[in-house]
């Protein structure tokens, strides 16, 4: 894998010589998504393919050509969590203890449509204390009808999933996904080495969905645009029917260090939803339907410093005319390359609570996040990240009605750690 300086010297025909002097050690997922558009797995990209046929290791002696198979062990330690009933997670959920979080293997054969018709597909499992909140779980409904991997609980915090099983098929400038993949919305993504920070956005959580399944059509229309559209039974709802939405984007390289995404998802969100949020069934079914919307802009503010912004927003109500998540907001992250084996990120996030989901009384609420955290890469294959994280709202009980701290505290900082070793 080019370095990060080579990278930058080849687009923008610059030669910086600081970070070539140093070791060479390949660069994370992050630094590719950040400067050049490209979020490996899961997000739009443009022109990514040669990037993704990297990633894993050559599995053809099974009998399939350009076979890759992978994965990665993510251990970490945050000490801090939710509060009770939590109106909203945040995926670190298992406070105060030494966990594995990820432990994933996936295998893939890449459809690659640039030399004609061309066939892949690929499977994700996952175990770890981040199965639960990446299973089917959008058709659970109440308990009374688990499908997929959505009752594959085990201990309590731990789980199984399989949050990826497609098929795809491409030919010149198209290619078309089918089956339960990961969502195209937003800029975080739950594959632990595709991020940044070791915790997530709020509104990653809570706003955007995590699956879909369906068929997603991914159309180059030009070296530097391309589009995305298709159709999802709805959010999170593994191989059974969770409504009818439609999905798309678009992904613009405005420049060789600026880039644009828009995505969203317009339709039925939810076949079943909680109305009282207390797990029992409403007297009829309060299916959610309406719209999200996501922004992200990239920009590489030079070799060294990239600083991306995100932008949510969602309306969705009930079949009986309830706002269910009318909910806004923006994450802003600033990356620094402080030399090859290490990073130093902060992120900000704002987010504007509203709707009968989040707060009973229907003032919506303001929330604040705010972390700083470093990537620390003494080896290739291995990443180490500590970080501080601050969670407070101004509103006096906003935090508390919420319950997003532990004890309904106001303001929470929050220590983590986790180490993810790629195999």
């Amino acid at each position: 894998m080019p370095t990060l300086g080579e990278m930058i010297a080849a687009g923008d025909q610059l030669h910086v010589a600081p970070l070539s002097d140093l070791p060479d050690i390949e660069q994370t997922n992050w630094t590719l998504e950040t400067l050049s558009g490209c979020n490996v797995d899961s997000k739009p990209v443009s022109g990514c393919k040669d990037c993704k046929v990297r990633q894993g290791r050559d599995a053809s002696w099974l009998g399939l050509d350009d076979l890759r198979v992978g994965g990665w062990m993510q251990i970490g330690y945050h000490s801090a969590g939710v509060g009770a009933n939590s109106r909203a997670g945040r995926f670190n959920d298992y406070p105060d203890h030494l966990q594995l979080h990820q432990a994933w293997l996936y295998a893939e054969k890449l459809a690659d449509g640039r030399n004609g018709l061309s066939t892949g597909g690929r499977i994700d499992y996952l175990y770890g204390t981040d199965g639960p909140n990446t299973q089917a779980f959008g058709t659970d409904n109440f308990g009374e009808d688990s499908t997929w991997d959505n009752d594959w609980d085990h201990g309590g915090f731990y789980g199984h999933a399989i949050p990826q099983l497609y098929g795809e098929v491409a030919y010149g400038d198209v290619a078309v996904k089918f089956g339960h993949f990961y969502t195209i919305i937003g800029y975080e993504v739950v594959s632990a080495p595709d991020n940044f920070f070791y915790s997530h956005g709020w509104q990653m959580n809570n706003i955007e969905p995590f699956t879909h399944t369906g068929a997603l059509a991914t159309v180059t229309l030009s070296d530097s645009m391309t589009a995305y559209g298709g159709y999802s039974m709805g959010w999170d709802s593994g191989f059974a029917d969770n409504g009818d939405s439609f999905l798309g984007g678009l992904a613009w390289n405005v420049t060789d260090k600026c880039s644009l995404t828009y995505t969203t998802s317009i339709g039925r969100f939810d076949e079943d939803v909680d109305r009282q949020n207390n797990g029992v069934r409403g007297p009829v079914q309060f299916n959610e339907r309406g719209q999200m919307h996501s922004l992200t802009t990239r920009y590489r503010m030079s070799d060294r410093f990239a600083f991306i912004s995100q932008k949510d927003w969602i309306a969705t109500e009930l079949q009986d005319g309830t706002d269910w998540r009318q909910s806004s907001g923006f994450t802003n992250y600033f990356l620094y390359d402080l030399n090859r084996d290490y990073s130093a990120g902060l992120r900000f996030e704002y987010w504007r609570v509203e709707g009968a989901k989040f707060v009973d009384s229907g003032d919506p609420q303001n929330v604040y996040m705010l972390t700083l955290g470093l990537n620390c890469r003494p080896t290739t294959d291995l990443i180490i990240r500590p970080e501080v994280r601050w969670d407070w709202s101004h509103q006096e009980n906003g935090m508390a009605q919420l319950n997003l701290n532990e004890e309904g505290e106001s303001s929470q900082a929050t220590f983590g750690i986790d180490a993810i070793l790629k195999f």
